[in-house]
């Protein structure tokens, strides 16, 4: 069933695109062990053409990525020829090469904004990145585009050397950036080669409600990628500023809604799926409407069916629409189901607790419920119940052992049955004195969070054309900032 994904015209409104593989760091965490620049890169009049076949298949986003992109002598050239044809244009650098020259040239080519990375405070940033002292040219960089008055965002990778700094990188970045975006390490490339250096699965249940506070507090906006949370208590919370109909994950878009470019002119959907064989065609022997349009294309998620998965994704009642949440995460581990999903980490701990009531809280939507909230059809029957429980009125189905069995009570063994008692309400995180739960929308962002002529504490970037944009779950970042992948 891809009822959402076939209910929106497929069109690349976001591309994440790599202009070089060449890089100044050798980070511990770099999904595409950058370095060397890849054999064959696009020309300069190449990228442009790249530029202008984008434009015309009605992309609104590009990312301007690598390796580092500053490091490509036509990136200003490409970020310009994409302004021109009217292409929200930003880039990620590592800093290393910036200053305030390089905050202008930015600016003038028509960047609509700057991301940077930042991996930790001072000591964990620069071991990780492998640079003494970058730490403090990423602070530079926000003072120095602040003076500008260009916005720029910082990108954070969770990994185990930053996995209880979250609080302090936080608190250091209020009022200096106008989006924090978080996402998980994922094993590959070089942080496939130190697995030790990424967090474990169990360490969501500290990840996610802390990313909660921290949305909650209103000081910062964040953004979570798509490679964190999926259908938990705090599901609502952390995907509070997306734009769409639903406060939830519906699914990764990679080939549907985004492409990645290479800067060979490989295509993909992504370009956090690293593997050779996710190359859908080459921009230099063909077009990208051809490569974008051909017949089993991107079938990852053009023509997922649940044999696509196995284990507790498989049997998940969120299956159908969740497709196993980020293609390049459930690639990295096997393919086949993704440990990095909060909903079976905190599922598979409460069933561990062996308590008399189990005390995690999913977001209580049903898949029937997710679809007809965007208005797509689907084979989802109305009746499906409610992370396993029985609606209202409807006997308990039997039990058959799998993720959505019901316990002896008839109470689904991850969630709150319909009569569940309100001292039932504190879990994995959440304080006893929490505000009541509410099943759509738990510790979520106040109403009036965006008002006013400043924006978390500073100025507001242009939005009009965002603004303009018609809702649907199409996976889009905030002003161009991209899917999960090391810079």
């Amino acid at each position: 069933m891809r009822a959402i994904i076939d209910n929106f015209p497929l069109q690349p409104r976001a591309c994440t695109w790599e202009l070089t593989l060449r890089c100044n760091l050798n980070c511990g965490h770099c999904g595409s062990r950058a370095g060397q620049a890849r054999g064959s890169e696009m020309s300069r009049d190449a990228m442009l053409g790249v530029a202008r076949q984008l434009a015309s298949l009605g992309c609104r986003r590009v990312t301007l990525s690598g390796g580092e992109p500053t490091l490509c002598d036509h990136w200003q050239d490409v970020a310009s020829e994409g302004a021109r044809l009217g292409m929200r244009m930003n880039l990620i650098t590592n800093a290393v090469r910036t200053g305030k020259d390089f905050v202008r040239d930015a600016k003038n080519s028509g960047l609509v904004n700057l991301g940077v990375s930042l991996d930790g405070l001072a000591p964990q940033h620069d071991l990780l990145r492998k640079s003494k002292g970058l730490y403090g040219k990423v602070l530079q960089l926000l003072d120095d585009c602040a003076a500008e008055k260009l916005p720029v965002g910082v990108i954070t990778t969770i990994h185990r050397g930053n996995l209880h700094q979250l609080e302090a990188i936080h608190d250091l970045l209020v009022g200096r950036v106008f989006v924090w975006q978080l996402q998980i390490g994922a094993a590959m490339g070089n942080l496939g080669d130190h697995r030790g250096d990424q967090i474990c699965p169990e360490d969501l249940l500290e990840v996610v409600p802390t990313l909660a506070r921290l949305i909650q507090r209103c000081q910062v906006h964040i953004r979570v990628a798509d490679n964190v949370g999926y259908y938990g208590a705090y599901e609502a919370t952390l995907r509070k500023s997306r734009r769409t109909p639903l406060g939830c994950w519906t699914g990764c878009y990679a080939g549907c809604r985004n492409v990645g470019i290479e800067a060979d002119g490989g295509v993909k959907g992504c370009l956090s799926l690293q593997a050779s064989t996710a190359t859908e065609g080459n921009l230099q022997t063909e077009s990208l409407a051809d490569i974008w349009r051909r017949p089993g294309a991107f079938a990852y998620n053009r023509q997922f069916t649940l044999d696509n998965l196995k284990g507790f994704c498989r049997t998940c009642v969120h299956a159908e629409i969740c497709r196993g949440g980020c293609v390049s995460m459930r690639t990295c581990e096997g393919g086949w189901e993704n440990p990095y999903c909060y909903h079976r980490v905190a599922t598979l701990a409460d069933r561990a607790a062996d308590r008399k009531r189990p005390r995690y809280a999913p977001l209580a939507i049903a898949p029937a419920a997710l679809l007809a909230a965007i208005g797509c059809g689907g084979t989802v029957s109305d009746t499906v119940p409610v992370y396993g429980a029985p609606n209202p009125g409807q006997d308990a189905a039997p039990s058959d052992g799998g993720s959505d069995a019901l316990s002896e009570q008839g109470a689904p063994l991850y969630g709150f049955p319909y009569d569940a008692p309100s001292e039932l309400a504190p879990h994995y995180g959440v304080p006893d004195d929490a505000p009541e739960v509410d099943a759509v929308d738990l510790y979520g962002l106040p109403p009036d969070a965006m008002e006013g002529s400043t924006w978390y504490g500073v100025d507001a970037p242009d939005t009009d054309a965002d603004a303009a944009e018609e809702a649907g779950p199409d996976g889009d970042y905030l002003y161009g900032l991209p899917p999960p992948q090391d810079h």
